[in-house]
């Protein structure tokens, strides 16, 4: 059960309409990509951390608040001069789990193989339209993902396999 993100939070940029929300679907993906973006992020750390949120409190260790809440950070190890920002750690397990659940719910498998909803009364996008869309969420995701990894190296460069794609393509 996640402890972060919750199915209401999906609400301003990341707006999904009321009849998602109410999908047992979305809290699947929550479940499943909250702990998958927070090992990646904490590694070793994740069982700690996650042992230690309270689901109806944010953090309060000094610790933990300096990468969990949004920040702006520059770089301190001189290898270049740069600021990163980060939305925080509930922006960004929500842009990320939007990104999934968007992208994996475009389509619906039917008895007669994939296919993509119609509506009498609006236009659906294209797919590629559909993905850009999404894309710029999980991008934004993705740079505070990155912010993070800094701020816990020390706000210095880190390895680029440490970080997540920013994706520009269309899938």
């Amino acid at each position: 059960m996640a402890k972060i993100v919750n199915t209401t939070d999906f609400v301003g940029f990341h707006y999904l309409a009321q009849s998602c929300i109410a999908d047992p679907t979305l809290q699947y993906y929550i479940d499943r990509y909250e702990p998958h973006y927070l090992v990646s992020l904490l590694g070793e750390d994740y069982q700690a951390f996650y042992d230690s949120l309270d689901t109806n409190n944010p953090p309060i260790d000094p610790l933990i608040l300096d990468w969990y809440d949004p920040f702006v950070g520059t770089n301190q190890c001189g290898c270049y001069s740069c600021y990163f920002l980060s939305k925080g750690v509930k922006d960004m397990l929500t842009g990320l789990i939007f990104y999934h659940y968007t992208h994996d719910n475009q389509g619906q498998m039917a008895l007669t193989g994939m296919v993509f909803n119609n509506n009498e009364n609006s236009v659906v996008m294209t797919p590629e339209q559909a993905e850009a869309y999404i894309l710029e969420r999980y991008n934004e995701g993705a740079r505070t993902y990155n912010a993070i990894i800094r701020r816990r190296a020390g706000d210095c460069c880190v390895s680029s396999k440490c970080n997540l794609e920013i994706e520009s393509t269309v899938i």
